[in-house]
């Protein structure tokens, strides 16, 4: 479990420069949300859901795809809980500020997929 963490930080730092460099470069506004701030939910999210994904495999292995997309189901609905301030306060950068914290979000979900995917292979 510690290797999928030690990935998990690794694969955030890289994906966290490279957007903040594309971020700095071609969109220099001022932003509602930090963008370590999308990053650290994105890592606390997945790493909840590796660490249910280990529980239900070890103990209910023939529940692990229904765990896993009601997993991603409440995921969703901590992302929209995430972005509600930004809906309220009607930002001037709308759009920018939806791709940039959704781009993340899905490369994240790819992620978890390969994840679970190892974690079936390893049962």
């Amino acid at each position: 479990m510690g290797f999928f963490f030690m990935k998990l930080l690794g694969f955030s730092f890289v994906l966290f420069l490279i957007h903040g460099s594309i971020l700095s470069l071609y969109f220099p506004a001022t932003l509602y949300f930090p963008l370590w701030g999308i990053y650290c939910f994105q890592i606390v999210m997945v790493s909840l859901l590796y660490i249910v994904l280990n529980y239900v495999i070890s103990r209910h292995p023939e529940h692990i795809l229904r765990v896993f997309l009601g997993l991603t189901l409440v995921k969703m609905l901590a992302a929209i809980l995430f972005l509600m301030p930004l809906f309220f306060n009607k930002s001037d950068q709308l759009k920018l500020e939806i791709f940039n914290f959704f781009i993340p979000y899905f490369v994240y979900l790819i992620f978890e997929i390969m994840a679970l995917s190892r974690i079936i292979q390893k049962s």
